[in-house]
This record gives C-alpha cells, sequence and structure tokens, in this order.
C-alpha cells in the first residue's frame, strides 16, 4: 500500500514455456476494499543461474469499494429523516451517495447528497421533504478512483403527516359524542 514496494508478495509461474512470451497475470486475495495498491515485476530464472531482472516501472491501481448494507431510516419525522447504514471494510475516506425517490425509482428520483458532497460518514440526515409522503431511498459508495458499487437494497418510509387542527366535538346523545377534523394528507389511521 506504499509506492516503492520491494517485498516478493507473489511468484507466478509462467503459463507457457520459459522464455517464449505471452501475457501473463495473477490475482491478489484478502486486500482492503478502497485502497491504492502498487506493484513492480521482475523476472527471475530459476536456479542453478538464479538470476533477476531489474524492477518493471511501478503501476498501481485501486481495490473496489464495499457496497454499503444494512440501509435504515431510524429517525423520520415531519419533513426530514435519518439514514445509516453499514460501510463495511471501507476504509473512513470512502465517500457515499445517497437516492432518493417517490416512486420506487420508476421515473421521479433525485440525488440530494451525492459523491460530490464528500459524505464518508455512514449516517445523514436529509431535510426539506415532504410531510406525509413515502419515499424511497438507497445509498452506494465508490472507490478513490470513481467506480462506484452497487445500490443497497431500498428502505421504503412515510414521513410523519401534518399537524391537524383541534377536533370539534358534537354531542349525538348522554353517552355519545362525534368528532370532526381535517384529513391530514396521507395518514393511515388516526
Amino acid at each position: 500500500t506504499a509506492s516503492g514496494p520491494t517485498n516478493t508478495g507473489a511468484s507466478v509461474v509462467t503459463a507457457d514455456k520459459p522464455g517464449t512470451g505471452g501475457s501473463q497475470s495473477t490475482s491478489l486475495s484478502g486486500l482492503i476494499p478502497n485502497t491504492t495498491y502498487f506493484a513492480r515485476l521482475r523476472a527471475r530464472v530459476l536456479p542453478p543461474d538464479d538470476l533477476f531482472s531489474s524492477y518493471s516501472t511501478e503501476a498501481s491501481t485501486v481495490t473496489l469499494a464495499e457496497a454499503p448494507s444494512g440501509l435504515q431510516a431510524p429517525g423520520v419525522f415531519l419533513s426530514s429523516l435519518t439514514l445509516s447504514w453499514s460501510g463495511g471494510a471501507n476504509p473512513g475516506t470512502t465517500r457515499y451517495e445517497v437516492s432518493l425517490s417517490t416512486d420506487g425509482f420508476l421515473t421521479h428520483f433525485s440525488t440530494p447528497v451525492g459523491f460530490s458532497g464528500g459524505l464518508t460518514a455512514t449516517t445523514t440526515g436529509l431535510t426539506g421533504l415532504t410531510p406525509g409522503t413515502t419515499y424511497h431511498l438507497r445509498v452506494r459508495a465508490r472507490n478513490s478512483a470513481g467506480i462506484p458499487t452497487t445500490f443497497t437494497l431500498v428502505v421504503t418510509t412515510p414521513t410523519a403527516p401534518t399537524g391537524i387542527a383541534a377536533p370539534s366535538g358534537q354531542p349525538l346523545g348522554i353517552s355519545s359524542v362525534s368528532w370532526t377534523w381535517a384529513n391530514a394528507g396521507a395518514a393511515a389511521s388516526y
């Protein structure tokens, strides 16, 4: 993970006959998500000669970010909500993007928190929402090379319905009253 690597982290046996050329490759596993790794190569002739070439020019690449998971909306209010998720093994510099929709991401959606906003925390608040409206939310991460992950599973939650005026009571008899009030929007019950 530092420039100028000198260790021999992997030795790859050529896939063809020694000295006949061809493209070679190897895969390394167990690496940290969204982390830059550097590599240099050199060739080796086996013993008894046991000769090494000089190192190649250094190259680097970034592992993909781990897709966030466990999205939830632990705080839902009149015109705002709080989202939280797990960033997995991503380093604290990993950026996240939040998408919001009112139709399940069919045609209407927005990105209230874009990658350019620099969100690196695994929790955020959204404000300016419409009371009594159902929202669909999802989150994704990206690595430092700009490659995004898949989105989390969509979480759906309504915001709290608007407050309503005091009800108006009307007596119906000696043991009953009728109460009337204005509709609060998308409320399922009162």
